[in-house]
């Protein structure tokens, strides 16, 4: 019996927030798949606390990531490090998508390794100011499959897409993941 593991590359976000399922392998990685997760704000903003709206949208989130958890074996979640927006109400929201990741990954024992953006860019493209453009199209001669695997996406959610599978790549020569290699 072959043991397949996967690592869950996320882009973290309240309203939108990218993944990436990658199967890992000895000489290389395969995306499974690859999207954006949408909430929506409740429209019924007058009868509806914004506290509970939020709370709403966090079990939307928790249970996506669970039903990715349940499709394959997960070893790590590979997320893009939080960033801190000179917006309170973004920071509060991000910060709310990150304690959904941590409490699964708590809870399913997976563990998290985290890739600040700069540190994306520059193992991807050599350079930690690289653009979108650069990061998308570095992805895209590792995997040249990609394109059809966000078609069905809007061309402006791409790039959280692509992040969460940044994510992933930007920490690939971790402990977890050469360990989890090591194991195939």
């Amino acid at each position: 019996m072959t043991i397949v593991r996967c690592a869950l590359g996320i882009d973290p976000g309240f309203a939108s927030m990218g993944y990436a399922l990658v199967e890992l392998g000895r000489a290389s990685d395969r995306v499974v798949k690859m999207g954006v997760f949408e909430t929506k704000k409740d429209t019924k903003k007058s009868t509806v606390l914004a506290a509970n709206d939020n709370l709403r949208r966090c079990s939307e989130m928790a249970m996506f990531l669970e039903g990715l958890l349940r499709e394959r074996s997960v070893v790590c979640f590979c997320v893009e490090s939080m960033s801190f927006p000179r917006n309170a109400s973004t920071a509060a929201k991000i910060a709310m998508c990150w304690g959904v990741i941590s409490a699964l990954a708590a809870v399913h024992q997976v563990s998290i390794s985290q890739c600040s953006p700069q540190m994306l860019k520059k193992n991807l493209c050599g350079a930690r100011d690289a653009s979108k453009e650069d990061v998308q199209a570095a992805l895209t001669r590792e995997f040249p499959y990609l394109p059809g695997l966000v078609s069905s996406l809007a061309k402006s959610k791409h790039e959280h897409a692509f992040d969460a599978l940044g994510a992933i790549v930007g920490v690939r020569d971790s402990d977890v993941l050469r360990l989890a290699r090591s194991m195939l």
